[in-house]
C-alpha cells in the first residue's frame, strides 16, 4: 500500500493536484497506523488535514480527523482523540447541513453521525 501511495503521491506532485497530496498523506497515515506505527501515521494524518484544510477539501479532512482519533487514543494520547473526534463531529454536520438532498444526507449521516472511538 505504502507503494501504491508513493507513486500517486509522485504523480499528485507533478501536477500540483493538492487533493490527491491530501489523499495521499491520509492513506500513508492509515498504512502506518496498521503496522503499528502510531508517531509517523499521526503526522502522515495530521499532513493530510493541513492540506485538506488549506484547499477546503472538507471529505478528506473529515476522513484524515476520524482515522486521528483512534490512533491518537491507541498510542496513549485520549485528550487529543477526543478534541479530534469533536472536530470531526463539527465537520461532519457542516458537510451534512450543506446536503440538500434529504436520502443523500440521511445516507452521509448513517456513515458520519455516530463518530466514536
Amino acid at each position: 500500500v505504502l507503494v501504491c501511495a508513493e507513486e500517486g503521491a509522485g504523480l499528485a506532485r507533478r501536477t500540483s493536484a493538492a487533493k490527491y497530496i491530501a489523499h495521499f498523506h491520509e492513506l500513508t497515515g492509515a498504512a502506518l497506523a496498521l503496522q503499528g506505527e502510531h508517531q509517523a501515521a499521526v503526522d502522515e494524518l495530521e499532513r493530510a488535514l493541513q492540506v485538506a484544510n488549506d484547499i477546503e477539501c472538507r471529505p478528506v479532512a473529515l476522513q484524515s480527523l476520524t482515522r486521528l482519533a483512534p490512533i491518537l487514543s491507541a498510542a496513549g494520547s485520549p485528550a487529543q482523540a477526543d478534541q479530534r473526534l469533536t472536530e470531526a463531529r463539527a465537520l461532519a454536520d457542516a458537510i451534512a447541513a450543506d446536503v440538500e438532498d434529504e436520502r443523500l444526507r440521511r445516507s452521509f449521516l448513517a456513515q458520519y453521525g455516530q463518530i466514536v472511538l
